[in-house]
């Protein structure tokens, strides 16, 4: 998502100035302020790209300049924090007229002021994501984990089980494999839509998109196409997925192991990153590592990271208790161990839950689907990584 924007508007400069320096202490947002000097009483005269959040000090004008805010279109006003020099409840109800979602009456501290301008971000940052298609990117800890198998059963689920519209995005360029797993073979590649990008809009967008008999979408690579790394913008796909957002429920994204620019895109996206592992010791070893990137490096929550065991046997010397604390997680959702029902419908390039729909693997994915499918509990929306990626290629 874009970054969030924060207009501070008024007319008394030191209220201002010192109400800014509160709010450039919050985390990954863009503050800017406006002295409003001229005879306008609209704090947002002149303003062509609306801010994520408006708070407006009033002044002794507050009857106008909120009367100025309310006769805009409900579409034309941002979420907007009215500060105020005394509480007054007729001001207060004019400042809810005018579409504020919060009051404060000065002197406010600072712990309130950051308290409600921080409520509005997450109630506005939920709302813009809940306008889009969910995003789940899938990556292995240490190659052949067995992603790909998961990335293509958690798309197949949602479309079948949760009836949602779904896309695959393939972003392994140089050695594709989705196409072949669902038996689906798009006319169109990926790299002919990054191409096109400038020209796409949702609706154009779908034209590349592959179909499995069930409907599910696959954006992927062709085999026949070579891509050498630095080739495709990480703006170009940033751009593409968020095209796919507009047009599907849901797009998961199936990713090379490695981070790089392009992988970064997706990961800042996704609200879910599923990190699928195996049960040994150089498996659980690169996770950790893999795990400490995204968290430390990207800055990605831990609420937003499932971590995956597949292949999972509980006569394993790794028991889940050595797994959970060696990974530091509360929980791990386990992919029985089931290789001939897997190996079967790989090679036959039908999904797990076709072949063998009542195996233990099967139940043990449609779990994990739930949880990407956003059925098992809230999932708190991303912090924005453009400063990791300006730290990690810059």
């Amino acid at each position: 998502m874009a970054k969030q924007t924060i207009l501070l508007a008024g007319r008394n400069r030191e209220s201002l100035v010192r109400i800014a320096a509160t709010l450039q202490k919050l985390a990954s947002v863009d503050v800017r302020t406006r002295a409003i000097t001229n005879g306008h009483m609209d704090p947002l005269h002149g303003v062509e790209v609306l801010p994520t959040v408006l708070v407006l000090v009033v002044s002794r004008n507050a009857d106008e300049e909120l009367g100025a805010l309310a006769a805009r279109p409900p579409a034309w006003r941002p979420a907007t924090l009215v500060i105020a020099q005394e509480h007054d409840p007729d001001l207060m109800r004019k400042a809810m007229r005018a579409g504020a979602r919060d009051f404060l009456a000065e002197p406010c501290t600072e712990v309130e002021l950051r308290g409600a301008v921080e409520s509005i971000l997450v109630d506005e940052e939920s709302r813009a994501r809940r306008m889009f298609g969910r995003i789940t990117a899938v990556i292995n800890a240490k190659g052949g984990s067995g992603a790909t198998f998961i990335a293509s059963s958690i798309a197949h689920l949602l479309k079948t089980r949760a009836k949602q519209r779904v896309t695959l995005v393939d972003l392994d360029f140089q050695f594709p494999s989705l196409s072949l797993q669902l038996d689906i073979r798009p006319k169109l590649s990926l790299l002919d839509a990054l191409q096109a990008i400038e020209g796409l809009d949702p609706v154009a967008l779908e034209g590349y998109v592959g179909r499995h008999k069930n409907g599910l979408g696959l954006l992927s690579p062709s085999v026949d196409q070579m891509v050498l790394p630095g080739e495709v913008k990480p703006d170009d796909v940033k751009r593409l997925i968020a095209l796919a957002s507009q047009s599907f429920d849901h797009i998961v994204c199936d990713l090379p192991r490695l981070i790089d620019p392009v992988n970064v895109v997706a990961l800042e996206m996704a609200q879910t990153v599923v990190l699928v592992v195996q049960q040994t010791l150089a498996h659980i070893r690169d996770a950790k590592r893999l795990k400490r990137i995204l968290l430390s490096d990207l800055e990605i929550s831990s609420d937003r990271i499932a971590v995956v065991v597949n292949r999972y046997d509980p006569k394993s010397r790794l028991k889940l208790p050595d797994l959970k604390n060696t990974l530091e997680v509360q929980s791990l959702y386990l992919i029985r161990n089931d290789f001939e029902n897997v190996d079967a419908a790989i090679n036959l390039g039908v999904p797990i839950h076709e072949h063998a729909t009542n195996s233990a693997v099967a139940k043990s994915l449609t779990m994990l689907a739930d949880h990407v499918a956003h059925l098992e509990k809230p999932v708190r929306t991303p912090n924005t990584l453009r400063r990791a990626l300006s730290r990690l290629w810059n």
